[in-house]
């Protein structure tokens, strides 16, 4: 099994930190919706709080694909979202929290976040 990697300063820099002690890792690549997915993942005290698997894709075209698989799956599995607005979808459970986010940087990035 592949190791996680913790950030870089620089990646610390970069994404900053939400809570103190937090430590965020680089975990192996995840196969979801057909694709890999990278993966992130955050803890605190050594607990883990955060599931991040994200895609950096070339262009509009192939995130809106990859958007629109990962937002069916997260429908037909968990129901209509509890929050909705303009690239952003909430879903409430009583054992977890899920969001999916989209988001633009240097190009095309959408990013499914799941917390727990």
């Amino acid at each position: 099994m592949t190791p996680l990697h913790e950030f870089s300063s620089s990646e610390y820099e970069d994404m900053g930190r939400q809570f103190v002690g937090e430590k965020i890792y680089h975990a192996p690549k995840i196969e979801f919706v057909g694709r890999p997915w990278n993966l992130t993942l955050g803890a605190v005290q050594g607990k883990l709080y955060k599931i991040a698997p994200f895609l950096e894709l070339k262009d509009k075209t192939e995130a809106s694909e990859a958007a629109f698989r990962a937002l069916t799956f997260c429908n037909e599995q968990l129901g209509k979202p509890a929050e909705q607005r303009t690239g952003l979808f909430v879903w409430i459970r009583l054992t977890a929290m899920s969001s999916f986010k989209l988001m633009k940087q240097k190009t095309v990035r959408r990013k499914f976040v799941s917390h727990s």
